[in-house]
C-alpha cells in the first residue's frame, strides 16, 4: 500500500450496478434456517456463515450507490 494507492486482490468482484439485490436478499433470507441445520457439521457452518456475509456485503455495496 503506497500513500495514494491500494492494491486490492481478490478472485472476483461487482460493480455495485452488478449485484442482483432480490437474490441476494433471498440467500440472506434462506440462510438463518440452513444455520441452525448445520451447526453438525463445521463445514456446512461455515459454508452458511460465508453466504451470509457475502449476501450482506452484496446489499450494502448496492445501497452505497444510492
Amino acid at each position: 500500500m503506497l500513500p495514494d494507492r491500494v492494491t486490492i486482490l481478490a478472485s472476483d468482484a461487482l460493480k455495485p450496478e452488478e449485484i442482483d439485490v432480490p437474490r441476494a436478499e433471498q440467500q440472506l433470507d434462506r440462510r438463518p434456517q440452513d444455520v441452525e441445520g448445520s451447526r453438525r457439521s463445521e463445514d456446512a457452518y461455515t459454508e452458511s456463515l460465508r453466504v451470509i456475509s457475502e449476501a450482506e456485503a452484496k446489499i450494502a455495496s448496492a445501497a452505497d450507490k444510492h
